[in-house]
């Protein structure tokens, strides 16, 4: 089974979805959410769904010492970026280097990826290709 940690800075509803479409049924946990914005609705869907969520200042994150210990302690496989507005650097790239993942709409227009969209593009990269990730 995958374990994802979710990115998520605003509202969570790429969150819910992708936890809600993907979880078990298609060997994805999602044992934690990471925010950098304590005022984002992410925290009260992480709650209503039953997953940890996590703050980390853009400055920790940047830093990126303890958030890589607690992805490491959580045995995490792979990041998706969803709606996340931070800056992914140093230590994350070093440790998870192709294993993040950025479902940010604007992204798939580089890639020419027509019809691939939220959830439908998360499943297809998943579980077909290295295109999308980082």
């Amino acid at each position: 089974m995958k374990r994802i940690a979710i990115f998520a800075s605003g509202n969570g509803s790429n969150a819910e979805n992708l936890i809600a479409q993907l979880g078990e049924k298609e060997g994805c946990s999602f044992p934690i959410i990471v925010c950098d914005n304590l005022k984002a609705g992410v925290w009260e869907r992480a709650k209503k769904l039953g997953v940890r969520c996590v703050h980390f200042s853009r400055t920790e994150l940047a830093e990126g010492g303890a958030v890589c210990e607690l992805l490491k302690k959580e045995g995490i496989d792979l990041i998706v970026l969803a709606g996340f507005l931070g800056k992914i650097s140093g230590p994350l790239l070093e440790q998870f280097g192709g294993h993040i993942v950025n479902i940010h709409p604007a992204f798939y227009l580089n890639l020419e990826a027509r019809g691939c969209m939220g959830t439908m593009c998360m499943r297809r990269c998943l579980l077909t290709t290295n295109a999308f990730r980082v």
